[in-house]
């Protein structure tokens, strides 16, 4: 079996759903205000957090407000905040 160029994207998409709907299922992400307390204490900027996750600093601020990620950001977001947090500790 081969595997096309096509298939990978595919399965990559499939991945991040799934990774992501874990994520949001288990309620993972810290609260609102933990998340600005976890990339303060690291020294991060909300620019470097957007450019990790692909997103603009709006949107970060908006995720330090209260509103959720979707799911494909929420997985790549959830992950910064814990190697910030790891790296902080």
């Amino acid at each position: 079996m081969s595997i096309t160029t096509r298939a990978v994207p595919d399965a990559n998409a499939e991945l991040i759903a799934e990774l992501a709907a874990q994520v949001v299922t288990t309620k993972e992400l810290p609260t609102p205000r933990e998340r600005t307390r976890i990339r303060e204490k690291a020294g991060v900027s909300r620019r470097a957090i957007a450019r990790a996750c692909g997103v603009t600093v709006a949107t970060v601020i908006k995720w330090e407000k209260g509103a959720q990620p979707r799911p494909a950001h929420a997985v790549v977001y959830h992950a910064a905040l814990k190697a910030l947090e790891q790296a902080a500790s």
